[in-house]
């Protein structure tokens, strides 16, 4: 690899020594320096390799993403789909059954409305037959009124006429007793 920063050990090395660490001590500070130096810096070179893997990945991530993305749309317009027809199937048999229901109630009231026309027309002719029934008993009632009203009359015409007859030979005797004064006097 080559260095990113140049860093010259004979140089460093004789700044040490000049300042009273002994050479083999210097020479292996420098060694290290310089190792350490090499480990851990990046080289354009390593950036331009880190960089070309970095877009390699994110290729490869944006792929996968817009595959993913093909999937979850795939699996979203299905879904969707079988939700539609699961919720058409649903609402054709809510209906069905409502119909259904609204067709029995139907025949229900059709026959509490049956019966009740039954019980109604029960009901007036058994009101017609207490009625006639009441009306042949006050038309017996009234025709016995009538009959003890016109045997009353009867009687009392007859008591009129007998009173009326005893009157009028009463005045028949007046009358002829009055024309025999009247025959006698003149």
């Amino acid at each position: 690899m080559e260095s990113a920063l140049a860093f010259d050990t004979h140089a460093y090395v004789r700044k040490l020594r000049d300042v009273g660490v002994p050479e083999a001590q210097a020479e292996v500070q420098v060694a290290a320096i310089a190792a350490l130096i090499e480990d851990r810096m990046a080289t354009k070179q390593d950036l331009n390799a880190q960089d070309a893997a970095l877009k390699r990945d994110l290729k490869e991530l944006e792929t996968a993403l817009r595959r993913d993305i093909k999937v979850l749309e795939t699996a979203l317009k299905r879904d969707t789909q079988e939700l539609e027809t699961t919720l058409k199937r649903d609402t054709q048999e809510l209906e069905a059954t409502l119909k259904r229901d609204i067709k029995e109630l139907e025949t229900r009231l059709e026959a509490k409305l049956k019966e009740l026309e039954t019980a109604l027309k029960r009901d007036i002719k058994e009101l017609e037959a207490r009625l006639e029934a009441k009306i042949q008993v006050l038309e017996i009632e009234l025709k016995r009124d009538i009959k003890e009203l016109e045997t009353a009359v009867k009687r009392d015409i007859k008591e009129l006429e007998m009173r009326l007859t005893i009157r009028l030979g009463g005045l028949v005797a007046v009358g002829i007793a009055l024309i025999a004064t009247l025959i006698k006097l003149l």
